[in-house]
């Protein structure tokens, strides 16, 4: 005779036992079917029960299954916490039989994860995709495995009809247990959820999986959220607002190549790849330049204006470059008010200087002639009387037979000049070329700047792995080639004009980068050369690089708005540190502010000057050196 076991398995191993009334389970928000497990007590064991009120509930071993779980429900939860829902064996059906654990459902399961493994795989995908990939074939087995349980029958009787007793102890556990596993998880989930949820259905979700331990045979008292479940609220709805704010990002229509184009030009990167947005580091750099002009004027200022009789022409040529070139119109107006109140307090100042010497019968030497020189530039340019100093100018090159260009400078030949001295002639000869132009070659030389840049094209120049000291006159000298070429950043110049010289200067300014990195992260007493930074970005700018064109300016122009003080000073630095005069006081800031500016060069002007200096350079034969540098030399614009 066969032997069968209860009504839900047929298992051989309950047989004796009978189906005793279910317990009343409190009910999960979206199952319309859910039942609580089936209790098997033996019959002998049950009359004792009703004895003594204690009942030993021996539980069938059948699995458990989710039944008539509500669409609106599955369609509308996160995509983890129907997964939690429908992995979670809540209910089971006191008649239907037992899911074999081979069913299509599981083995459909079993082969999308396998497919999914091949999708993502493969060599040659990019991350994008495989996220992509991952996400949908989720969703699919998902999906089936909702479509499978919601097709599990169903023969539930409701609770009002099985009229079961208050449950026991062993019930009660076996319900703590299943709610602490839940919350577990639930916090280990709670930062993944769905595009498509929303806030209250989080919070429908967390309150289905809320039981009353205490009362587990009673209908589910009122959830109730407590500190951590409100914080996992918390968490939840930020999830959602970042995941909908993603897919808003991905809903819109993609960008076209002039927006995208407009975008990048909005932004500069500098050599570290830091970037940032031009407009901001425009008006940093404006406010930079008039801090460091306000300074610098209550500088010279001081003392009834001593500090500008002592230092002399340099002083409104400051200004004066500051106003030439100036791309921002209110750096221009404020240059040029400072330059003319400085012009006119050194010019009644030296005059009266040179009309008190000429009436002692003394000669004007030659600091005077070229003091007179490099103001009448100024005073011509900014359209300025200029009758006194020019009658005192021709009366010192007379006196002083100056057409001996030799003696005007005071060298004996071009190959005996050291790099020191190459500096001070290189200046002064450009402002005689200049002037020339200017006053129709008032003051005649015998040999000119293009005979100096063909002894400097022989002149080597040592690079930073040499001696400090001799590396920084080098240095200098290089920088000031360029000042010679442009006359002051009066005009733009070109890189492949001479590309050994921009190289040059490019090396150097990689040499200090180093320095800074190492002063910024290691040793504050690191030794950077903040002037020859200045001067490096105001070369670069003078060939027309902006932040946005060149990672090098947009680094220079950042680390020194970094180092600017508040009242506007640029610090003082130098190898050996001693007591400084008033030149090394104003110098880092002169040289700082005239390179954080932007350039305009729209100058009419300036047009026999870029003339003159294209025929200088070809007749010189400039672009090329003499010797093999010891430097990188980068071809700028040129085919090779």
């Amino acid at each position: 005779m066969a032997v069968s076991g209860c009504n839900t398995c047929n298992d051989p191993a309950t047989v004796g036992m009978q189906p005793v009334q279910k317990v009343s389970f409190p009910e999960i928000s979206g199952l319309s079917g859910a039942s609580s497990p089936s209790q098997l007590v033996d019959p002998a064991v049950a009359t004792e029960a009703e004895d003594s009120l204690s009942v030993q509930e021996v539980a069938c071993p059948c699995p458990v299954e989710v039944a008539n779980v509500d669409q609106h429900v599955v369609d509308h939860h996160p995509v983890r916490a129907i997964r939690e829902l429908a992995s979670r064996r809540t209910t089971v059906s006191e008649t239907c039989d037992k899911m074999p654990a081979n069913s299509a459902a599981t083995k459909t399961q079993r082969k999308k994860k396998k497919k999914k493994k091949k999708l993502t795989r493969g060599p040659g995908r990019r991350a994008g995709k495989k996220t992509v990939r991952k996400k949908v074939v989720r969703k699919k087995v998902v999906r089936k495995a909702v479509r499978s349980v919601k097709s599990a029958p169903s023969r539930r009787k409701p609770d009002n009809q099985s009229g079961a007793p208050a449950a026991s102890s062993c019930a009660s556990r076996t319900d703590d247990s299943n709610n602490s596993q839940l919350e577990g998880k639930l916090e280990s989930t709670e930062h993944i959820t769905s595009d498509s949820a929303t806030c209250s259905e989080a919070a429908t979700f967390d309150e289905a999986a809320t039981f009353d331990a205490d009362e587990c045979g009673a209908a589910a008292s009122e959830p109730t959220l407590s500190k951590s479940k409100s914080s996992a609220l918390t968490a939840v709805c930020k999830s959602l607002q970042r995941a909908r704010a993603k897919k808003r990002g991905k809903d819109e229509a993609p960008l076209s190549y002039a927006e995208k184009l407009k975008q990048r030009l909005q932004r500069c990167k500098d050599m570290r790849g830091r970037r940032y947005n031009i407009k901001a580091l425009r008006e940093t750099r404006h406010k930079a330049v008039m801090k460091g002009m306000d300074w610098m004027f209550k500088f010279l200022k001081k003392k009834n204006y001593a500090r500008l009789y002592e230092l002399g022409d340099d002083m409104p040529s400051i200004f004066f470059e500051c106003w030439y070139t100036s791309a921002d119109s209110r750096i221009r107006t404020h240059a040029k008010g400072i330059a003319k109140v400085l012009v006119g307090k050194l010019e009644k100042h030296r005059v009266a200087q040179a009309e008190a010497k000429i009436k002692d019968g003394e000669v004007l030497d030659r600091d005077d002639f070229f003091e007179f020189m490099f103001l009448l530039r100024c005073k011509h340019e900014m359209g300025m009387d200029c009758d006194v100093m020019l009658r005192l100018a021709s009366i010192s090159f007379k006196q002083n037979n100056f057409r001996d260009t030799y003696k005007l400078l005071d060298v004996k030949d071009l190959e005996s000049i050291n790099t020191d001295n190459w500096l001070l002639v290189l200046m002064r000869v450009l402002i005689m070329d200049y002037n020339n132009i200017l006053f129709q070659n008032k003051f005649p030389l015998q040999w000119g700047l293009k005979e100096c840049f063909m002894a400097i094209r022989e002149h080597e120049l040592v690079t930073w792995k040499s001696e400090p000291e001799e590396y920084d006159d080098a240095f200098y000298l290089a920088t000031h080639i360029v000042f010679a070429i442009s006359a002051y950043s009066a005009v733009k110049t070109e890189q492949k004009d001479a590309p050994w010289l921009y190289s040059y200067i490019r090396g150097a300014f990689r040499f200090w980068l180093k320095k800074m990195k190492i002063k910024e992260k290691e040793d504050p007493d690191e030794y950077v050369d903040i002037d020859a930074v200045g001067e490096i970005l105001d070369n670069l700018r003078g060939v027309g690089l902006t932040d946005g064109s060149d990672p090098m300016v947009c680094e220079a122009s950042v680390w020194l708005l970094k180092q600017q003080k508040k009242n506007g000073q640029f610090p003082v630095w130098f190898r050996n540190e001693g007591k400084h005069d008033n030149y090394d006081k104003i110098h880092s800031t002169w040289v700082c502010t005239q390179a954080l500016r932007d350039r305009d060069f729209k100058i009419k002007e300036n047009q026999k000057w870029i003339q003159w200096m294209d025929r200088v350079l070809i007749e010189s034969k400039f672009g090329t050196l003499a010797y093999k540098p010891k430097w990188k030399v980068k071809r700028f614009g040129l085919k090779k």
